[in-house]
């Protein structure tokens, strides 16, 4: 329903816009995170401002760089995915079998691919050589470790129960399917516990600078006198109208989530679940965005994580018969889902300006105005 996917995406949205004021203090200036994809924008719009001043030396010639270099890579994707040239990934899979004396001891899937994506060649030179072997490592763990162990253990017979293919094609045994489906329905729950635990113990670490910076902001807002001496670079949206604006924003969200529970109690304890998950899975989001880019945000994982437990918190207190359980789980894990995506993405755009000497509260509220303009269309 349109007016649902647009209040969904609104009020995840603003939320998420919210929860990244405090954060750009703790993440980009305190910790100094890369955000890739911020620092490639930067130099994007440096190098065009040199052309426009007409820097010879620098200006025009990293402009005719981008220039030719999109018009590169708008040709490789038009060939790629408007021609099917070629498979936008590389992936293959194989079957391992142990065999004594004639009898099958165990058989198991390996499987290994890669995105053929120079974009992603360009964030690993930004993010660097120690992220990059993070990112490889938790991949061969997946894939060489963790998918063969699995299928060893079900067997074919438990695979092809599992996901049906003998019926779908009994000559031709999709192998890499059965790979990724395993990686999608079993696998990756490994890496959302590892990103949550990590992501959190990550916080932890930054907590004095985060809440450094929430005092800060305190100061700034009643000290209103002496806000001239702080530099434009580093005036964020007064908290004090962020905290009103997340107060207001408790009440849509409550009433989406009474809606389905029909149950003002359980509503509003979802609504407050929301908001704590919301908070925390912004910051998670927004710090593997700042370690690795947004292209591994891990909105999938920590939508899970939401949904996960929300839907433990739902069984004790509905118990297994509730028809509505399954709904509210995943509602609230929606909206999460959208805060998170939004955090993540907007402090790129916030390590930008960070670079750039952009003042941030104009940036806040253009993010907020962007936020609720594509909530408008996106259900269309």
């Amino acid at each position: 329903d349109y007016v649902e996917v647009a209040k969904i995406a609104a009020i995840g949205g603003v939320i998420g816009v919210l929860f990244t004021v405090p954060l750009r203090r703790a993440l980009i200036v305190t910790a100094k995170l890369k955000y890739p994809e911020g620092v490639a924008t930067a130099e994007v719009l440096r190098a065009g401002d040199e052309a426009r001043k007409g820097a010879e030396d620098d200006g025009s010639g990293g402009l005719k760089i981008i220039g030719l270099t999109s018009l590169f890579g708008g040709i490789m994707k038009l060939c790629q995915q408007g021609f099917s040239m070629w498979h936008p990934e590389v992936a293959g899979a194989a079957v391992i079998t142990a065999t004594r004396s004639g009898n099958t001891l165990f058989s198991s899937i390996f499987g290994i691919g890669t995105d053929l994506s120079p974009a992603l060649i360009s964030v690993g030179y930004i993010v660097g050589r120690n992220i990059g072997i993070l990112v490889v490592v938790g991949g061969l763990i997946s894939w060489a470790v963790a998918i063969p162990i699995y299928s060893a253990m079900v067997g074919f017979e438990g695979i092809n129960n599992l996901f049906v293919l003998w019926e779908q094609s009994p000559i031709h045994f999709e192998k890499w399917a059965a790979a990724e489906e395993i990686w999608t329905s079993k696998i990756r729950y490994l890496g959302v516990g590892a990103m949550v635990v990590g992501g959190i113990w990550s916080l932890i670490k930054l907590f004095k600078p985060l809440i450094e910076g929430i005092k800060a902001s305190l100061n700034a807002v009643k000290n209103r006198a002496s806000s001239g001496d702080i530099p434009l670079e580093e005036r964020d949206m007064p908290i004090n109208y962020v905290g009103i604006a997340l107060v207001a924003l408790f009440v849509p969200v409550f009433l989406l989530y009474l809606d389905i529970i029909q149950s003002v109690g359980i509503a509003a304890l979802l609504a407050v679940v929301m908001m704590v998950f919301g908070f925390l899975f912004s910051a998670v989001a927004a710090y593997m965005a700042g370690v690795v880019g947004s292209s591994n945000n891990p909105i999938s994982g920590v939508t899970i994580a939401t949904i996960l437990f929300t839907s433990l918190l739902l069984l004790a207190i509905l118990g297994t018969g509730s028809g509505v359980g399954a709904a509210s789980a995943i509602m609230v894990g929606a909206v999460v889902c959208c805060a998170a995506a939004i955090g993540g993405d907007n402090l790129q755009d916030l390590k930008a300006g960070h670079i750039l000497g952009a003042t941030p509260w104009k940036q806040q509220v253009m993010q907020i105005v962007g936020t609720l303009s594509a909530a408008v269309v996106l259900g269309l």
